[in-house]
């Protein structure tokens, strides 16, 4: 599979958003946004103390959060960034650095929106990356393969956690603990070839 032809940045969205702003709800509502749109919607963060009351958002449409019931076509691949892989293997928390996988993904003409997530601190980064892509069930441990590939070989050894091939996973939007937190929220965007 020439996984290059199905990077998708011009191409409408078809995502699915929560009703209302908690995990609880398995309640969905579909969302056709340009990737423009989808970006510019992940630069707002949100304050709170509880990161599961906030809205969340699906890789492809549904009405209802359930595996069996998401669209058989996705049109985002998530990454999350929450541990990296150390020399010897180990699995350690906290990412690798946001700027380390945006370079590797920008030096590969992927585009990508990412944002730091309620966990990451300075100290430990914690971030998700969304990577614009048309792609059905199948092709998604193959597509993640392909990217993490991309990330190793060139020395940024972000793991590759199970909630990355799950199909329903929720992922939440950006939020923050706290006003003084968010001093520390960052976003990038690469729309292939320019910086949002």
């Amino acid at each position: 599979m020439d996984t290059k032809q199905n990077w998708s940045q011009d191409q409408i969205l078809k995502l699915s958003c929560s009703k209302t702003a908690s995990i609880k709800s398995n309640a969905m509502k579909h969302l056709d946004i340009t990737f423009s749109q989808f970006s510019e919607s992940l630069s707002r963060v949100i304050v709170t103390e509880d990161k599961t009351k906030v809205p969340y958002y699906l890789r492809a449409q549904t009405v209802i959060r359930s595996d069996k019931e998401v669209a058989d076509t996705a049109y985002i691949i998530i990454l999350d960034g929450d541990s990296h892989i150390s020399s010897d293997g180990e699995i350690i928390d906290g990412a690798p650095p946001l700027d380390d996988v945006a370079t590797v993904l920008e030096a590969n003409d992927v585009p990508f929106v990412a944002y730091t997530t309620f966990s990451h601190v300075p100290s430990k980064w914690k971030y998700r990356v969304a990577i614009p892509c048309v792609y059905s069930r199948e092709q998604l441990r193959p597509l993640l393969w392909y990217i993490f590939k991309l990330l190793h070989d060139a020395g940024v050894m972000l793991h590759d956690v199970k909630e990355n091939s799950t199909w329903a996973q929720a992922w939440f939007m950006p939020s923050v603990r706290s006003s003084e937190a968010k001093e520390h929220f960052q976003y990038r965007c690469f729309n292939g070839g320019e910086h949002a």
